[in-house]
């Protein structure tokens, strides 16, 4: 199975632009979605020269390394150059037999040192925390854990993902984790957590007044960007509407979600007379046919299609050149398709219009050269009706009549000398 079907490009993408001082919890309901986030996460690591750990519990070490493989990390290299550690609970956080948060930060920051000696350019870490519900002393500590790592990781050179399974946490312990990360990782998708509290404030003495303050600015910031997000779409939405392009959306069902103000004219109606409506109501059979067969490309394939055809639209046939774009849910799947249609059809006439100036150009040329024969066959011949004679065979062979005259140089006087015809004509003269 294609690597892109497992993990979607979109999250690896936001995978990518994470930074050192990020500290993420992965809320996964699957394995596949616990190592769509976590083998990505690796193996961008190791791309970029960073020393990676991966602290395993409820995974093998070899499920580990198969979904690493399965990303494109070469795990036998990693490895053995110690770029890669897969380790247990045992040899981090239960190291004592028992769980110490001070303890394990004191290993982290080790290892952020070693990484550094070692000449790595940071150390990324990834815990499967599955091993807190196993009961071992220590373990009601977690989430004074997270809280403390919101003090270490900001300021040194590392970044960390924490798994939580939301199928074996409870509910309480997953709101205490989303409390304790600014971003998470859900659905497919990196999000800023609104729900975050500083660690100053988590794990300090309750303070309303605080609270009220942080709830409040979370307020503000979540309407300014709700504000800015629909600033942002008028402004697309007017540009597309300006557009003298065609833009469209069709949805998987093969069906007519957005059409500009271009894309209706060119159709012959009202956007919201296409809206909702099949796409192969509007276009003939085979011209149909040919676009749902690019459409199916792009929905099937997730990567953009170009294409320059001619379609067949009520007002006449048109060329036009399109692009189009697979759009994704935030699960990464493609649920439609978006479309830029440019009109081209003035360029391939003035394509058309070139190629035939470039055909009449070579019969000339082929005329040229045809004479220039026939003027070689001139210095070969004996007699003066020979020359003449080879001079019209060659020009009838073009289709033409030839009446060839003499120039007298010495009175620059012109006399009649030969005359050929064409077959078709000289057919003609004879029934005459």
């Amino acid at each position: 199975m294609p690597i892109f079907e497992i993990y979607p490009p979109h999250l690896t993408n936001a995978l990518a632009r994470l930074k050192t001082g990020d500290h993420l919890c992965l809320i996964y309901e699957t394995r596949k979605e616990q190592f769509a986030a976590a083998a990505p996460f690796m193996r961008i690591g190791l791309e970029r020269g960073e020393q990676c750990i991966y602290i395993a519990d409820e995974n093998t070490a070899r499920a580990v390394t198969n979904a690493l493989r399965a990303d494109g990390v070469n795990t036998k290299a990693a490895l053995a150059s110690g770029a890669l550690t897969i380790v247990s609970k045992r040899e981090t956080y239960l190291k004592d037999g028992y769980f110490d948060p001070d303890a394990m930060i004191r290993f982290l920051e080790e290892s952020v040192n070693r990484a550094k000696a070692e000449g790595y350019s940071a150390l990324r870490v990834t815990g499967e925390m599955t091993w807190a519900l196993g009961g071992d002393l220590g373990a009601e500590r977690l989430i004074e854990y997270e809280a403390k790592l919101n003090f270490f990781i900001p300021k040194h050179n590392a970044l960390a993902i924490c798994q939580y399974s939301r199928k074996r946490f409870n509910s309480a312990v997953i709101l205490d984790v989303l409390r304790t990360h600014p971003l998470v990782i859900y659905g497919g998708a990196v999000c800023r957590n609104p729900h975050y509290i500083p660690p100053e404030e988590l794990l300090g003495e309750k303070n309303e007044t605080q609270e009220v303050e942080r709830m409040l600015k979370n307020l503000r910031e979540s309407e300014k960007a709700e504000k800015s997000l629909q600033t942002s779409e008028e402004r697309y939405r007017a540009l597309a509407e300006s557009s003298t392009d065609m833009i469209f959306v069709i949805d998987s069902a093969d069906r007519i979600q957005y059409a500009n103000a271009a894309a209706a004219r060119v159709m012959g109606c009202q956007p919201q007379e296409l809206i909702g409506k099949p796409r192969a109501d509007f276009f003939p059979p085979q011209t149909s046919e040919r676009q749902k067969r690019t459409l199916q490309q792009a929905f099937e394939t997730g990567l953009p299609v170009s294409t320059e055809e001619e379609n067949i639209y009520p007002d006449g046939a048109r060329w036009t050149s399109t692009q189009l774009v697979p759009l994704r849910n935030s699960q990464g799947e493609v649920t439609a398709v978006m479309g830029v249609s440019r009109d081209i059809t003035e360029r391939k006439l003035a394509e058309k219009s070139m190629e035939q100036a470039r055909a009449r150009a070579e019969h000339s040329e082929r005329s040229l050269l045809a004479l220039n024969q026939a003027a070689q066959s001139v210095q070969k011949a004996l007699t003066p009706e020979e020359i003449y004679r080879a001079i019209g065979e060659e020009v009838v062979k073009l289709g033409h009549q030839a009446s060839i005259y003499r120039l007298n140089d010495e009175n620059n006087s012109l006399s009649f000398a030969h005359l050929t015809f064409a077959p078709d004509l000289l057919h003609r003269a004879e029934k005459l």
